[in-house]
């Protein structure tokens, strides 16, 4: 669906985004992970023609987006940073002014608040609504015109628990009933998690990985973690093996395996340790982002 090709952008001489490349595979969530000034929200302005790349190549479709804009954007929906709104009127008549813009059907407006849970809202003043409340309807709007693609920038902003929940099912379906292909960025990595199928993550304007969620749990190292007799001891026992250190009483591992968790069970238990517990932690999204992250840092 995207393709970034080798993209630059900088703002005078400050480089924003630095020979940015990814790919976001057709009815794909995928997951944008940066921290603030990372260069998130210029890349989605670089996606969508709001910004003009130095160089490179942005494809979406299979098509360039310098030379078929207005073909690509009638077919993408896209919520940036805060949406925008006329307060003083419902939200019935922000969408019925941008139904007639669009020319969709009549009953899109009603269809799209459904989707979004605030239907119920319909005739209520947009300046009496919560951020959450913005939010959707910033997305119902982006939804208006039927779109192929659909990108979010931190569009969880302002959802309370419940109303995060109801939107990972909001986006699935999406994806899974309509075929809609979902870029969406969030420092929330957690949340991400739990609803992409694929990832992206960028870092001073550098993209330090894409690819799918199975990859980029692979990109970080599983730690192991020993509830023992008389940890103190037994680490010095394990040190020559592996990479350890106490933490909060037990001995963490760094770099674990099933094969190095046998060696090191089989040798703990050969010196007379008890071992009470061993415990594989597998790596989140966000274990792997800092991860990266500190990588980054250590070739400054």
């Amino acid at each position: 669906m995207i393709t970034l090709d080798h993209v630059s952008f900088s703002y005078g001489k400050t480089t924003v985004v630095r020979d940015a490349g990814f790919h976001v595979p057709d009815r794909s969530i995928f997951g944008f992970a940066g921290p603030n000034g990372a260069g998130k929200t210029t890349t989605l302005k670089l996606i969508l023609g709001l910004l003009k790349p130095d160089s490179g190549e942005i494809l979406i479709r299979n098509r360039n987006l310098a030379g078929h804009r207005k073909e690509i954007l009638s077919k993408t929906g896209a919520l940036i940073e805060t949406p925008s709104l006329y307060p003083h009127l419902t939200a019935g008549e922000n969408l019925e002014i941008a139904r007639r813009v669009y020319r969709v059907e009549k009953f899109r407006p009603d269809q799209v608040l459904s989707q979004t849970g605030i239907l119920a809202a319909k005739n209520k003043k947009v300046r009496e609504f919560s951020l959450g409340m913005k939010q959707r309807l910033g997305i119902a709007l982006a939804l208006l015109h039927s779109p192929e693609l659909l990108i979010l920038d931190e569009p969880i902003n302002g959802l309370d628990p419940g109303g995060i929940l109801e939107f990972r099912e909001f986006l699935k379906n999406l994806v899974n009933r309509e075929g809609i292909t979902v870029l969406i960025s969030s420092h929330i990595l957690s949340e991400l998690e739990l609803v992409i199928s694929h990832a992206g993550i960028i870092s001073d304007g550098e993209i330090r990985f894409h690819g799918t969620m199975e990859e980029l749990r692979g990109k970080s190292l599983s730690r192991l973690f020993f509830d023992v007799s008389d940890p103190e001891k037994a680490l010095s026992l394990i040190s020559p093996v592996a990479d350890c250190r106490l933490d909060g009483g037990r001995i963490e591992i760094r770099e674990g395996n099933r094969d190095l968790t046998a060696r090191l069970i089989h040798l703990l238990s050969a010196a007379g340790y008890d071992i009470y517990q061993a415990v594989q932690e597998q790596p989140n999204l966000e274990s792997v982002f800092h991860e990266l992250t500190r990588k980054e840092v250590r070739h400054v």
